[in-house]
């Protein structure tokens, strides 16, 4: 007499009012059993002889996890809110213990300021005014590398501005970003590079991080820090603003204006800067705005080149926000959770 195959075990009846958390774990182990074998469409018992025999696929009832019960303060009861992936990459809860994907490590750096880079990160004021400067080198080297460590370098330098009571890697920094842009021909852009034709990657990188620096030192003044920090860091943010602004209006010039990278760095600054740049400097702003008006009429400006520039004047016109309408414009292949 043939074996007969055991029946799947019946789901667990759940009302709503219980929690996940309050089941019996066996009956868990039960009920995700039940369902996989579901899933996998294995043999169906068909007749008193208890002989599987396939049956063709139809349409199964489907089986809808009840999400679990919060209780408010108040009593009530209410559904938990259901988290989506962007929710899970946002959420501080994730990301506390975990260092950030695209954080600068001190490994990336020259040996010999490994260690430095580690005393300034714990204690700054620590460190004398030269090797200090010698830092500001290191990192502004390092962030002009690649656009990709021009955001993780400006963090680390606004780590280091945080814990020093000083100025001395601020004003070094300033300095230093000022050296670069004089010297750009030079450092960041050579001419041999401009005629290749080959998009300038560390003067991309160099303007991205000025981008950053401008933010992240005025997020810091209008956090309501320390007196002394506030009034020391509105002073210094003109300065990267001016340069942030200057940088801005070689792009608009050819050849840049003609290289489809710059103008791509271009449209990246101004969308997060943008607005920064119209609150604390409304006079260079405007000088921008007419700059791009010129700039679009331009023969030798690219049909995306256009586009850019039509997209920043009307997120100008638009006080920084685009609406629906035009961020399904300029950004159709986007899905809705990212135009957010």
């Amino acid at each position: 007499m043939p074996n007969k195959s055991t029946k799947p075990t019946i789901e667990i009846y759940r009302p709503p009012g219980v929690r996940v958390s309050d089941v019996p774990q066996h009956a868990e182990v039960e009920h995700v059993q039940h369902h996989h074998y579901h899933q996998q469409g294995g043999p169906l018992l068909n007749g008193a002889n208890g002989i599987g025999v396939p049956q063709p696929n139809v349409n199964r009832a489907v089986h809808f996890q009840v999400p679990p019960v919060v209780t408010s303060s108040n009593g009530l009861n209410k559904e938990a809110p259901v988290m989506g992936k962007s929710s899970l990459r946002r959420s501080k809860s994730f990301s506390h213990d975990e260092p950030a994907p695209s954080a600068l490590e001190r490994t990336s750096f020259p040996a010999e300021y490994q260690a430095l880079l580690k005393r300034a990160l714990h204690d700054p004021n620590a460190l004398s005014s030269h090797q200090l400067m010698e830092l500001v080198r290191a990192i502004c080297s390092k962030a002009t590398e690649g656009i990709q460590d021009a955001e993780p370098a400006a963090q680390l330098c606004l780590t280091i501005i945080e814990k020093e009571r000083g100025e001395t890697f601020l004003e070094s920094l300033l300095s230093a970003c000022r050296e670069w842009f004089n010297e750009r021909d030079k450092l960041l852009r050579p001419e041999v590079q401009l005629q290749g034709g080959a998009s300038p990657r560390r003067w991309t990188a160099y303007v991205c991080f000025l981008a950053e620096l401008l933010l992240g030192l005025r997020g810091r003044n209008g956090s309501g820090g320390a007196a002394g920090t506030g009034g020391r860091t509105a002073s210094r943010t003109l300065c990267l603003l001016m340069l942030l602004c200057d940088c801005c209006h070689i792009i608009l010039r050819p050849p840049s204006l003609c290289n489809p990278t710059e103008m791509e760095c271009l449209r990246s600054v101004l969308t997060i800067a943008g607005k920064a740049v119209q609150r604390d400097a409304p006079q260079r702003m405007a000088a921008l705005v007419s700059h791009m008006r010129e700039a679009f009429v331009q023969q030798c400006l690219s049909a995306n080149g256009r586009k850019v520039l039509l997209e920043l004047l009307e997120l100008h016109a638009s006080g920084w926000q685009l609406n629906l309408p035009q961020r399904l414009y300029y950004f159709p292949y986007t899905s809705l959770e990212h135009r957010k």
